[in-house]
């Protein structure tokens, strides 16, 4: 499971050293909402955790993308030990289901299942 840390100054260091893939703000920044950039973003990686600080922005920065793509990104604070998170989150892998899965009732989380609404708009 490829996981990205999308982190404050704290958390792209703590990333680093743990060698975890990760965008500061100043990486999100340069996406600039850009729709191709931010999908394929969405694509390379499985799921995404997000400095406390930072989930507020996200929509913001990104747009609609992740949360189109269902990988809005998990919380991680300042004391919480990143890579047991990391571990945690790859250990409870069943927390994030492929795009093709349904809901138990047959329904699907994903808003490109919606017939008539474009997710990418």
């Amino acid at each position: 499971m490829k996981i990205c840390v999308l982190g404050d100054a704290m958390h792209c260091e703590a990333a680093q050293r743990a060698g975890i893939p990760f965008k500061s703000v100043e990486d999100l920044k340069k996406l600039n909402k850009n729709k191709k950039i931010v999908k394929k973003l969405a694509l390379s990686f499985d799921a995404f955790l997000a400095s406390q600080a930072l989930i507020p922005q996200i929509p913001r920065l990104l747009g609609p993308g992740l949360y189109v793509a269902g990988k809005f990104p998990g919380l991680i604070q300042h004391t919480d030990n990143l890579e047991n998170k990391v571990t945690e989150l790859r250990s409870n892998g069943e927390h994030f289901p492929d795009d093709d899965e349904d809901d138990e009732d047959g329904s699907s989380m994903y808003a490109s299942d919606v017939p008539g609404l474009d997710p990418w708009y």
